[in-house]
């Protein structure tokens, strides 16, 4: 049965963008249900380009024994038809779906669907080392590095390299895999060798993490996990961050104190911690609070008395309920009337302006922003900066 999420108020809601108005870039990989002899693959390959040509799609197909993936962008509602008709294609199994994203640009302009395989393949339009081949049939933490790597032997013939979100959103779907399993059990070594892989620093790992989250959120909305596969990958993507979210913080300058607190029901706290991390490492006193309600928020903010309130919703769904954020923030104000707010989670990343309509200061759309949004909410000198007209 199809999720449905908290109902929220349609008058704070931004208009939705009109399902053509832009491009959609998807990578799934598949099996093949059966084998796929020379004549076979170039006759799939063929009716790929034709069809894709006219629909205005474009991307690369990778395979090679019996393995596919294959990126595609074009526009949202070509793709989503294409979508179904490969789920109903008997010529391979389910879809997994690896990232799925509204780029501003295409990364293979021009491509309709050109065969990328190894060297053998004599009708391949890319040849690509066997190492990168490999990686197709290896543990999905390697994919990441085989669409970098595969792109910018592309760049050389035609296309752009891989867009560098696209790579973090192959990376936040590989690493949510991992946290699952096959049967719902974590593989913490894994998941470790695939973060320091692609996430050197901490605000690395932070983009890393919000990502993944978002990518598990996906999941659950899809009906591709359960409630509590939802709370173990989140509860994972905690641990990680625990685990190897570790450099020296700077020492609190006066005057910037923040608190980090989750709208009160809010449940998932991963992006609380990771923001509250991130301002200690920039330089502020901060404390945490996750109160049961709104007085026990204003308690907190009268216990602190900072400068700062970041208030954390849900970074896996898009789910918000505005009039217990606006209720939030009135009731912290009246404890501090000075008070500067931060308002962020996923609900907010497509629109900004909804966290002011709601009272905020500010809202904050990526989780490694928080410390800039900060900086720029507070005074030159480190005094809060003049309150809200």
């Amino acid at each position: 049965m199809k999720h449905v999420l908290p109902a929220t108020d349609p008058s704070e809601q931004c208009r939705p963008a009109r399902a053509d108005a832009g491009l959609r870039a998807v990578l799934y990989r598949s099996e093949a249900t059966r084998p796929m002899a020379p004549p076979a693959l170039a006759a799939l390959v063929a009716e790929a380009e034709v069809r894709n040509r006219a629909a205005g799609i474009g991307g690369v197909l990778f395979h090679d024994r019996g393995v596919f993936l294959q990126a595609l962008e074009g526009p949202a509602p070509a793709v989503e038809r294409l979508l179904e008709a490969l789920r109903r294609d008997p010529r391979h199994g389910p879809l997994d779906v690896l990232a799925d994203r509204r780029p501003a640009r295409r990364a293979f302009p021009g491509w309709n669907m050109p065969l990328a395989a190894s060297e053998n393949v004599r009708r391949a339009a890319l040849h690509l080392p066997p190492r990168l081949i490999a990686a197709l049939h290896g543990a999905p933490e390697r994919l990441p590095a085989l669409m970098a790597a595969a792109t910018r032997a592309c760049a050389g013939q035609g296309a752009r390299a891989w867009c560098p979100e696209a790579d973090g959103a192959l990376a936040a779907g590989a690493l949510v895999r991992l946290l699952l399993g096959s049967a719902g059990a974590a593989e913490p070594g894994r998941a470790d060798a695939l973060v320091a892989a692609v996430a050197p620093g901490r605000r690395d790992l932070a983009g890393l993490l919000e990502a993944a989250a978002e990518a598990a959120g996906d999941l659950w909305i899809a009906d591709r996990c359960d409630g509590r596969a939802l709370a173990l990958a989140l509860s994972g993507l905690m641990g990680i961050w625990r685990h190897r979210a570790r450099e020296n913080d700077l020492a609190p300058r006066p005057g910037l104190r923040a608190l980090v607190a989750m709208l009160p029901g809010e449940a998932h706290l991963i992006g609380a911690v990771i923001k509250a991390e991130l301002l200690r490492a920039a330089g502020w006193e901060v404390a945490k609070a996750f109160p049961a309600d709104t007085a026990a928020l204003a308690a907190a903010v009268r216990a602190h008395q900072p400068e700062l309130l970041v208030i954390a919703t849900s970074r896996a769904l898009p789910r918000l309920d505005g009039a217990a954020l606006s209720e939030a923030i009135d009731a912290a104000r009246a404890a501090r009337p000075s008070l500067r707010v931060i308002a962020g989670g996923r609900s907010l990343r497509g629109c900004p302006e909804r966290a002011l309509r709601l009272g905020a200061d500010a809202s904050c759309l990526n989780i490694t922003e928080i410390a800039a949004i900060a900086e720029a909410l507070s005074g030159p000198s480190g005094t809060p900066a003049a309150s809200r007209d």
